[in-house]
């Protein structure tokens, strides 16, 4: 069994393995993330509103610590900094989003260190796909406010262990109370679910959130780099395109977790403005691709697959050149590819495809992960860790549902080939079985030749006559075998295979001799309009004309003649000159002009064009350069308007 066979004995074990052991590891580490934010929120609010921070707790902030205000023209930062508290809005949801705002948007929050000893702060916006934030807060040593700059437009922070997520830092003063201003502005959903945490807090559940997403990344990346591998032994555009969808996830994971922007493409600020966007196009573009020939989709299921592969195909490039689609289409789009995609599955799965089945259940993992991050970020559900990795754990899940599909694929295909091989096996056991039985055979065929020829040896003595007969007359046959192979049977002429042979012969002459070598090439004119007005037997009765007339002219022992091919014939001449030849073909041409061939009661007259050429033959000038002038002769006779004879010569 060949390697791409063994391989797929062990992928579905291989899948399950993998996708056992990253889920187990992830939700273990997701609950350790939940517990650290949901059991350790310290005491959130003082009796003045204000939140209370420590260094032994992390604190989610919540919509009713918080209160904000809508940017525009006619208010600068100044004048909304020292603003007051009458100007802010409270938050209405119960959660920190405010929906799709143009505008920026100004948090203002009162934090308070309950210590009696410094801390060292953190505060994160778990949601890394910002353009910008800046966080505010009055320096009483320069009395200013001195900013710290986050989001996609600003580059990571120095000397700071990178967060893939927008984090502040800063220090509070034993039992020191201040308020910090957020200036948040993002061209999708107004989201930020915020966490104060202690910085070595914060550093740990870093840590963790690295373990869980490279466990997630690498399951992604192991799918990938197994299927690549299958395409290149199976050729299949499945596995080629499925490893484009995985690698289109990992690159929507990348900007949605925030470690492409943070790690990959930090210094590219137009990639990080449009990456996260970018990758939900490839991520739909290369889903449908794959879609098409998972499912070998047909009729008007292809044709609606075509039309969103169109769609975002169009969104993408457009994206890439600077134009973008409204997100309100986009989002239609996104939703009904999702819908189609299930009917597909769904409608194939009860027509008894049985790959539609794991695609059903892919899809549906994929599908309620990403409601769940949807109704996170619009606010009807609060931030979660769950929420947060749950997508991420969905779609590992859904890339190895659909691996095991293949897998299944692979191990029937191995199946078949397992029959395949034993019927080979059989056919090949019986053509054994015939070639021992035809060996048998000729070992006795053997056996009995040898006998004979010990007979004929002992004859051999008084059959020395006959033999020799025997022998001359194969000479004999040998020579006229030799002759027939020369000659052309229609016309008695010597063939193509003679001139050749001769050419050769004679221009070797000719070198020793430095003597001259001349040719003629003789054409038929109109020769097919003969064979269509009056039948291939009456062009036969014209090419025995033509050759008798030839052998008339032609009477030197050194000069043969040849029919060339078709309706041509070739006369070699050696040590004839040039003005003795145009003589020749003058006589050969008005011979041929004045004769008649009478076919069935036809009279059929006949021309020829003639090609003549003269050359001295050495080392330089081979037997093919007399051809070649010969030739072009020829075709100049035929273009000047045949019935005449045309001359090349080279001494």
């Amino acid at each position: 069994m060949d390697l791409r066979f063994k391989e797929a004995a062990v992928t579905k074990r291989f899948y399950i393995s993998l996708l056992a052991t990253t889920l187990v590891i992830c939700a273990l580490l997701t609950i350790n993330q939940y517990l650290m934010v949901s059991t350790n929120t310290g005491s959130p609010v003082t009796n003045k509103g204000d939140i209370s921070l420590s260094n032994y707790s992390p604190v989610v902030v919540k919509a009713e610590h918080i209160s904000y205000l809508t940017e525009n023209s006619s208010i600068n930062t100044n004048d909304l900094l020292n603003s007051t508290l009458g100007q802010w809005k409270t938050i209405e949801s119960k959660h920190l989003s405010l929906g799709r705002r143009d505008m920026a948007i100004w948090y203002r929050i009162p934090i308070k260190n309950t210590n009696a000893t410094t801390i060292n702060q953190v505060l994160e916006i778990q949601w890394p796909n910002l353009y910008s934030a800046e966080l505010y807060r009055y320096n009483t040593n320069l009395l200013s406010y001195a900013v710290q700059h986050r989001g996609l437009s600003t580059q990571p922070i120095p000397n700071r262990t990178s967060s893939p997520t927008p984090a502040f830092y800063f220090t509070l003063a034993p039992h020191e109370s201040t308020v910090l201003y957020l200036r948040v502005k993002t061209s999708y959903f107004q989201y930020v679910p915020m966490t104060f945490w202690a910085e070595t807090l914060f550093q740990q559940q870093l840590q963790s959130k690295i373990i869980i997403y490279s466990l997630c990344f690498g399951a992604l990346s192991a799918m990938l780099i197994f299927n690549l591998f299958l395409f290149l032994k199976l050729r299949s555009k499945t596995y080629i395109f499925y490893s484009m969808y995985i690698l289109s996830i990992n690159f929507y994971q990348l900007c949605v977790t925030g470690y492409g922007q943070n790690l990959l493409w930090f210094n590219n600020i137009p990639l990080k403005l449009i990456s996260y966007e970018l990758s939900v196009y490839l991520g739909f573009l290369f889903c449908n691709v794959f879609i098409r020939y998972f499912l070998h989709l047909k009729r008007n299921l292809k044709r609606v697959n075509s039309i969103l592969i169109i769609y975002w195909s169009m969104a993408t490039l457009s994206l890439l050149m600077g134009y973008s689609i409204p997100q309100q289409v986009s989002e239609i789009v996104a939703a009904l590819s999702c819908i189609i995609a299930l009917f597909t599955g769904y409608y194939l799965f009860i027509r008894g495809y049985r790959n539609a089945l794991y695609f059903c259940i892919a899809w549906v993992f994929l599908t309620l992960s990403a409601i769940a991050l949807l109704l996170m970020v619009i606010g009807f559900l609060p931030y979660s860790p769950i929420i947060e990795y749950g997508q991420m754990m969905g779609f590992v899940t859904a890339v190895l549902t659909i691996s095991l599909a293949l897998a299944g694929n692979l191990h029937v295909e191995r199946l078949h080939r397992i029959v395949a091989q034993e019927k080979a096996l059989q056919l090949e056991k019986q053509v054994s079985n015939e070639r021992a039985a035809k060996l048998a055979a000729h070992k006795a065929l053997l056996k009995a030749q040898d006998e004979q020829n010990a007979l004929l040896e002992q004859k051999v003595i008084h059959r020395t006559h006959e033999l020799e007969f025997l022998a001359h007359q194969l000479e004999t046959a040998n020579q006229q075998l030799s002759e027939i192979s020369l000659t052309d049977p229609l016309t008695n002429l010597n063939n193509r295979r003679f001139l050749d042979q001769n050419l050769e012969m004679v221009s070797k002459s000719a070198t020793r001799a430095n003597s001259t070598l001349s040719m003629l090439l003789i054409d038929i004119d109109h020769f097919k309009n003969i064979n269509d007005t009056y039948g291939h037997l009456a062009g036969d009765t014209c090419l025995v004309k033509i050759a008798g007339i030839l052998k008339k002219h032609i009477n030197r022992a050194t000069d043969s003649i040849a029919r060339y091919g078709g309706e041509e014939f070739a006369i070699v001449l050696p040590g004839t000159h040039e003005k003795d030849l145009v003589i020749i073909a003058e006589a050969l041409r008005k011979d041929v002009a004045d004769s008649h061939v009478s076919f069935n009661g036809h009279k059929i007259k006949l021309t020829v064009s003639i090609g003549c050429a003269t050359v001295r033959p050495s080392e330089f000038i081979p037997p093919d350069c007399l051809i070649a002038l010969t030739d072009k002769a020829l075709y100049r006779a035929k273009n000047n308007g045949r019935n005449r004879c045309e001359c090349s010569f080279t001494l």
